[in-house]
């Protein structure tokens, strides 16, 4: 990574200290709140706020140029959690021990929703060939006879 120059995004010195703050813990709100946002903007715009292109730009850039600025990469970051956290539980610093493990966790996505998928097999399929899907076909014809009227070309049976 090579330190580059602050881009130009036209963004208020407000804007570019909750970028900072936001970098410092994640939390959305509470850096609007640092950045001296009202308790009430924070709250209820904090995902509009940092989701606008221009904001993210400057997370980004600032991110980029904190790590070569500090000689941290992301290997660095991961490791120094993990020693706060193992040294924080040691201190029975719950609340710190905690937090670590948090960011870790989120680095590795492991607090994300999954779905799992689940194929189900078509109950009336016998096998792929055509002598089956024919045998199939009939089957379903069959058990649905009643309700169905088959017509085979222009003419109605």
């Amino acid at each position: 990574m090579v330190k580059t120059s602050e881009p130009d995004l036209d963004l208020t010195d407000k804007q570019k200290l909750a970028c900072v703050e936001y970098l410092v813990d994640l939390d959305k709100t509470n850096a609007l709140k640092r950045a001296h946002y009202s308790v009430q903007y924070a709250e209820n715009h904090c995902s509009a706020f940092f989701a606008k292109p221009k904001i993210r730009t400057y997370l980004n850039w600032y991110r980029e140029n904190m790590l070569v600025k500090e000689g941290m990469t992301p290997e660095e970051v991961l490791r120094r959690l993990t020693r706060i956290a193992t040294a924080a539980e040691r201190d029975d610093e719950l609340p710190s021990a905690l937090r670590a493990l948090e960011l870790i966790g989120k680095h590795f996505a492991m607090f994300t929703d999954k779905q799992q998928v689940q194929q189900i097999e078509n109950p009336w399929a016998t096998g792929d060939n055509d002598d089956a899907i024919k045998q199939d076909v009939n089957r379903m014809l069959r058990a649905a006879a009643p309700k169905l009227k088959v017509v085979n070309g222009d003419k109605k049976d």
